[in-house]
């Protein structure tokens, strides 16, 4: 529970595209280091570092560093693989190399899963349009023989053979 607090205050700190000049200078540069790994999989501190420039501020590169580290090691595991993969993202090119194969591994299978899942919807949506077109073509109750098919005839409410 602390870790999803913990990355739902992370992702409210980064959600927003622009930053101000209270942003920058009462920013947790760790805390937005290690946003940028686990939730956005990338390296924002250049952008950060022109953005803040307006403002007189200069990001703590080390502090980012180590909150970015801190990010990789919670992102780059066999299980996150998995869920982004399982969920149809793309494979996230960020993980050091000690870190990625257990990650990537995780991505494949996530993927076969997604795509799986997937396969199955279509084949789904295919069987529901075969029996929608059957049952469209198929007259459950009738009054006269006319509501039938062409070899049928309505006997007792109910189009027969």
């Amino acid at each position: 529970m602390k870790i999803i607090f913990s990355l739902i205050t992370l992702l409210l700190l980064t959600s927003c595209a622009s930053m101000d000049r209270e942003k920058c200078q009462a920013a947790n540069w760790e805390a937005y280091g290690q946003s940028d790994a686990s939730i956005h999989h990338t390296n924002n501190y250049n952008h950060y570092t022109e953005v803040c420039s307006e403002f007189g501020v200069t990001p703590s590169r080390e502090q980012y560093a180590a909150g970015f580290k801190k990010g990789l090691e919670e992102l780059c595991t066999f299980q996150n693989g998995y869920l982004i993969g399982n969920d149809g993202e793309k494979l996230p090119k960020i993980c050091p190399k000690e870190t990625q194969e257990k990650f990537v591994q995780g991505y494949i299978e996530g993927q076969r899963n997604h795509d799986y899942k997937k396969q199955m919807e279509k084949q789904n949506e295919l069987v529901e349009k075969v029996i929608d077109s059957n049952n469209k073509n198929k007259v459950k109750a009738c009054e006269h023989s006319y509501q039938c098919g062409s070899n049928e005839y309505c006997v007792r409410g109910k189009c027969q053979p």
